[in-house]
């Protein structure tokens, strides 16, 4: 797991994570190092595998939320497509990276929350 830890935890959080809650990146690191190596593996092999599904997208018919990080440097423009073919609620945390709901878990529920309540009518 080192070489998947030492390739992905550095794009995670946006940079001031790294400096202010060096605790929190930590956690995500130990969380990272227990996972099964061969598991993880056909993850990521599995992700580069997969075909595009963004067609698919056009036929949702539900409310639908989507949560990105002004900083996620690894899905941010998907997320935006995604959320645009689904005429999704779009919110961007300006100071989050790839992981909003470790970033900023309160911001989060709270994002959902109120979507859930406005989606519910």
């Amino acid at each position: 797991m080192d070489a998947a830890v030492d390739s992905y935890l550095p794009r995670y959080f946006a940079p001031r994570v790294y400096q202010k809650r060096p605790e929190l990146v930590e956690r995500i690191h130990a969380l990272m190092q227990w996972q099964d190596a061969r598991g993880y593996a056909q993850l990521v092999r599995g992700m580069t595998e997969r075909l595009d599904s963004h067609d698919v997208l056009d036929d949702v018919r539900v409310p639908a939320f989507v949560i990105a990080g002004a900083e996620d440097t690894i899905s941010k423009p998907r997320l935006r497509a995604a959320a645009d073919a689904m005429c999704a609620k779009f919110m961007v945390f300006s100071h989050g990276g790839h992981l909003p709901v470790w970033e900023a878990p309160d911001a989060t529920a709270d994002a959902l929350l109120s979507f859930a309540q406005r989606a519910r009518g």
